[in-house]
């Protein structure tokens, strides 16, 4: 067979004559294909180093003891399983000290007479720890976003402790 001859059929995209016949160049895509599974496996196992070989090994095991164990049989169950595995990691209260800033947003809150919503009880939550992190007083320029939702939320208490 004549590569050249006119009786041969051309090639249809890249080919190469190989042995007096004309195969398709599978060259360019196994090298796009072992590119892209050198990329992915690279980018999978920099995901993954800290799982299995790094910091977080712990984490693992952990997670794949729960999986292995199966979910939870009911909401009891699930809610006891998250207050055993929590177990140091429960926040705790600092002392509530207001600097300027404090007093300013407890006489915000207070403004706003809700019924149900204790301005003292929103506070609160401002000076607890978890895990090292100290929750701290929104800036003043978030405060007019929490109004909706704290008027939302007295409305919601109200109607339910009126029974509808």
């Amino acid at each position: 067979m004549n590569p050249s001859s006119p009786t041969d059929p051309v090639p249809a995209g890249p080919k190469i004559l190989y042995h007096d016949e004309w195969v398709p160049n599978r060259t360019r895509r196994r090298m796009a294909a072992a590119l892209a599974g050198t990329t992915a496996g690279a980018l999978l196992g920099a995901a993954g180093y800290p799982w299995i070989a790094g910091k977080r090994q712990q984490e693992l095991v952990t997670l794949l003891d729960r999986a292995w164990n199966g979910t939870p049989k009911s909401p009891r169950e699930l809610v006891q399983r998250i207050r055993e595995e929590a177990g140091d990691r429960e926040s705790t209260h600092r002392p509530m000290v207001l600097d300027a800033t404090g007093v300013a947003y407890q006489t915000f809150l207070e403004e706003l007479q809700l019924l149900h919503i204790r301005p003292k009880d929103l506070l609160a939550a401002h000076f607890r720890t978890r895990q090292g992190v100290n929750n701290e007083l929104p800036g003043r320029h978030l405060w007019k976003n929490m109004v909706a939702t704290l008027r939302m939320a007295d409305r919601l208490q109200d109607e339910l402790a009126s029974g509808w």
